[in-house]
């Protein structure tokens, strides 16, 4: 009964001491756990046990009294021996809670990475298997948050990042690798897309399937923007490229492609049945029409270089076909557009009739007003005379197309209703027939004596029925080759030339004049200095032609009769004033507008008079935006004005007067001396005088 009694008492101070050395152990463990020295906030202090159980009392006394004797019970009662005290049963300890996931709060300041490793391997209990060493130097990350594992793994990444490393978790375990290596290693490896909950600093594998363009060129494309540590691989035969990265670029990289390998609207395919004309004879106008003249020079293997020039149509492809007589059109709308209008243009009946296109542009009206009232005054003329009128809106312009008379007509009216009145911006397309001539004769005849100027304005093409030239360009330029093809269009002969002679310094419409006057004088027979002319007859002039724009003169004729007018050209320069050339002068103290009178009357006092060859006057013309005077005249008359202009140019007095005098019996020195010996004596008492300039 004792021995019960005792175990009942020991069993609350036992229980007791089991749970004070588990809290002791408990914190003990947390104990370890701090980093030594924490790179972490304050250690955490040691948790206090539990409070023991409430130490053991004295028994309490017995229930016989203490004076009582040993034995109080009757002798005669037999000992009944005692019942045997009950086992209690050993205490079973609660199941424990299940632990929470470990918190992680970063609290680095000038911690070197291998503690700072060291402290989160400890921290998460996640070994850390160091593939490489831990980065040199030291990091500073300051937060009072708590983070989860993978929170803290992602903050750490993007911190060993910055340094070329990176912790990889496989299983418990991390892996500590260079950056470099990654793309070597097994990281997780995804197609097509990448998971929501993949975290941007992890390095990844994505194999990206292409459906339109094509992966080696978007490859190349995007190789440059991976870090060294990344890679970008092409699988030309499933048409995929392979990316290796962080999932922050791996994303952005998808966005790029995604915009890359979009349908592809710009190759749009159009068919255009030709009704009248030859697929094939047009596909040539179409493309010297629309295409653009492109020169290349081929080296020949004995070292030679060749001119090669051709047509070539930027951003449309065009072929013939010859079964179905039409054209086909590949590129984008706006340039399928421009081929439509042209065709529409050139398939007609005959190319007898001339027919042209013009685009006219606006200034004021929008397309959809002016295409209203063209429409109105369209349809009050006759049916048979009625242009097509297509609008432009992207080039806010509106497209005329049919009989020259009526194309004229309604340019006018657009003219009117928009204010706009510039011819230089009109531009036509004509068909001009050829009777004598075929198309390539004429245009390599063109090309090689036009000015490069005039040829720069028009586009030439063969028409559909390969007998007629087209030309594109403005009314002018459109005027003067007409008239070169009509002086080339000549029945073929061995005797018959053309030339074209530049000009330069003179009025190319006056030497031809002066020309003309001595070739008649000498009746057409050659310049005696090249021959007698006894006993030859005369030789009908050639034709002559002015181009003005281009200072040039256009001689067609016989052989002998351009080369006799081609000397009279000769001597009519040698019989011609002195050249004419420019000059800019600076007007610094006063204004240029107040020169121009002074000058010009200096000028015209200074200018000799001879009766044999009269000569030109200087002109003067203003230039306000740079205060300046732009003086045309010849030599002598360019200096003389330049020094005036400097005499005039002066801040002191502005009533300076310039008076030139041309001495007639004496030497200009001389008289100048004498002259300042008179004012000298005159002036002696008052400073200052004329001032003497001797040209």
């Amino acid at each position: 009964m004792m021995m019960r009694t005792h175990l009942d008492r020991i069993a609350p101070l036992a229980a007791a001491l089991v749970t004070a050395a588990v809290f002791g152990q408990d914190a003990r463990e947390h104990a370890t756990d701090a980093p030594n020295p924490p790179p972490a906030a304050a250690p955490s202090e040691t948790p206090p046990a539990p409070p023991s159980a409430a130490p053991a009392t004295n028994p309490p006394p017995d229930a016989t009294p203490a004076g009582a004797p040993a034995s109080t019970a009757p002798a005669a009662a037999p000992a009944v021996a005692p019942a045997p005290a009950p086992v209690p049963a050993p205490a079973v300890a609660p199941a424990p809670a299940p632990a929470e996931p470990p918190k992680v709060r970063f609290a680095f300041k000038d911690q070197n990475w291998d503690q700072a490793l060291d402290w989160f391997s400890r921290t998460t209990k996640l070994p850390i298997v160091r593939e490489t060493p831990a980065p040199q130097g030291t990091v500073d990350y300051l937060s009072d948050r708590e983070y989860s594992i993978d929170e803290a793994l992602r903050i750490l990444n993007t911190l060993l990042q910055t340094q070329g490393a990176m912790l990889r978790r496989e299983g418990d375990s991390l892996y500590l690798q260079k950056l470099d290596d990654m793309k070597r290693e097994n990281v997780p490896t995804f197609v097509g897309s990448l998971p929501a909950e993949v975290t941007d600093d992890q390095i990844v594998t994505l194999l990206l399937p292409l459906g339109n363009a094509k992966s080696g060129p978007v490859a190349e494309a995007i190789k440059n923007l991976v870090a060294p540590y990344g890679s970008v691989s092409d699988l030309e035969q499933s048409n995929s490229v392979v990316i290796v990265e962080t999932a922050a670029n791996v994303r952005r990289l998808m966005r790029l492609i995604a915009e890359i390998d979009k349908t592809d609207v710009e190759n749009v395919v159009e068919y255009f049945a030709v009704r009248h004309a030859k697929a094939e004879s047009l596909l040539k106008s179409l493309t010297a029409l629309i295409g653009e003249r492109q020169v290349e020079f081929v080296i020949q293997p004995d070292g030679k270089k060749v001119k090669v020039s051709e047509d070539k149509i930027a951003g449309l492809s065009i072929a013939a076909d010859a079964r179905t007589n039409a054209i086909i059109g590949r590129g984008n709308q706006a340039k399928l557009d421009q081929l439509r209008q042209t065709i529409l243009l050139l398939d007609v009946p005959s190319a007898g009739e001339i027919r042209s296109m013009r685009l006219v542009p606006l200034r004021r009206l929008t397309v959809q007003d002016a295409r209203q009232r063209v429409d109105a005054f369209v349809a009050s003329m006759p049916q048979e005379r009625r242009p097509t009128v297509i609008p432009i809106a992207e080039r806010q312009s509106i497209s005329l197309t049919g009989e020259t008379g009526a194309i004229a007509e309604v340019a006018a009216f657009i003219a009117e209703l928009d204010g706009s009145d510039d011819e230089s911006e009109r531009r036509s397309l004509r068909a001009i027939p050829l009777a004598n001539s075929t198309v390539a004769s004429i245009t390599a005849a063109l090309r090689s004596t036009l000015p490069e100027l005039q040829l720069s304005r028009v586009k030439l093409a063969p028409g559909p029925d390969e007998r007629s030239l087209l030309v594109f360009g403005d009314d002018e330029s459109l005027g003067d080759v007409a008239a070169a093809v009509e002086l080339l269009d000549q029945p073929t002969r061995r005797d018959q030339r053309l030339r074209v002679i530049p000009v330069s310094g003179v009025d190319p419409s006056a030497l031809a004049k002066r020309a003309q006057d001595l070739f008649e004088l000498g009746e057409g027979a050659p310049i005696p200095a090249t021959g007698s002319r006894a006993g030859r007859p005369g030789l009908a002039a050639p034709r002559v032609q002015v181009d003005a724009e281009s200072g040039s003169i256009v001689l067609a004729g016989r052989i002998e009769s351009v080369e006799a007018f081609e000397r009279a050209l000769v001597q009519a320069r040698e019989l011609r004033g002195p050249e004419r050339t420019n000059r800019l002068i600076v007007v610094r103290q006063r204004t240029a507008e107040s020169l121009v009178e002074p000058l010009r009357t200096a000028l015209e006092r200074v200018t000799p008079e001879n009766p044999a060859r009269p000569t030109v006057p200087a002109t003067i013309e203003v230039v306000g935006a740079a205060n300046s005077l732009f003086v045309t005249g010849d030599a002598a008359q360019l200096a003389m004005a330049e020094t005036i202009s400097r005499e005039l140019d002066r801040p002191d007095r502005a009533d300076r007067v310039v008076r030139p005098y041309r001495p007639k019996k004496v030497e200009a020195n001389t008289l100048v001396q004498g002259a300042q010996k008179l004012v000298a004596a005159t002036r002696a008492e008052a400073p200052g005088g004329p001032e003497f300039i001797v040209d």
